[in-house]
């Protein structure tokens, strides 16, 4: 038990690392991903400004532009929409999504986004005089699989669900080491040690 605790932790510190590196970054065209796998765990989070997913980054207005918040909201909820992991019988038990606005819905299941646990939209610097708000998503999915140790390539179909996603950079670790690559719609493949 007590390697697998010093396990937990050694992941832990090196997403959280990695994490740390880019919690400011906010580049539209560009998005996050960070990956961990332990034992039969995969723990799998992306951060995206909420241009590349909806395509624009204020509260919606129009009926046009709720029901883009809805559908990619519905789209975020599942990851095999957006990743597709090569192995290891993967199958997701929990999700939240992290939505800088709100949906009104008159139905809620466990996978329904978390509005009381919504960020602010948030400002920087540069942004005193413009008074442009920056909003962005922040996804996280737990999955649990037969055998994690068989997953060895992630395949990422967020640039077909989400064309305004130009480059993504893909953080990983696991028992096996960590790394990081830049993934793109020409280049969807990352593969893990």
């Amino acid at each position: 038990m007590k390697t697998q605790a010093a396990l937990s932790l050694l992941l832990i510190s090196a997403l959280t690392s990695l994490h740390s590196i880019a919690a400011d970054k906010h580049v539209h065209g560009e998005a996050e991903l960070f990956v961990a796998i332990e034992s039969n765990q995969i723990l799998i989070e992306m951060e995206s400004p909420a241009a590349n997913i909806l395509g624009f980054e204020h509260e919606p207005n129009t009926s046009q532009q709720k029901a883009i918040l809805k559908s990619s909201v519905n789209t975020l909820q599942d990851y095999r929409k957006l990743i597709e992991i090569e192995g290891g019988g993967c199958n997701q038990v929990d999700v939240f999504v992290e939505s800088p606005f709100t949906i009104n819905t008159t139905t809620s299941s466990k996978n329904d986004h978390h509005d009381h646990d919504k960020p602010k939209p948030h400002k920087h610097e540069h942004e005193e005089t413009s008074r442009e708000t920056h909003s962005a998503f922040h996804v996280g999915y737990t999955l649990e699989c037969k055998d994690s140790s068989e997953v060895k390539t992630l395949t990422l179909n967020v640039f077909k669900a989400f064309p305004k996603v130009k480059t993504m950079q893909v953080n990983w670790a696991s028992t096996r080491g960590q790394g990081t690559q830049k993934v793109s719609a020409k280049k969807v493949t990352v593969k893990l040690n």
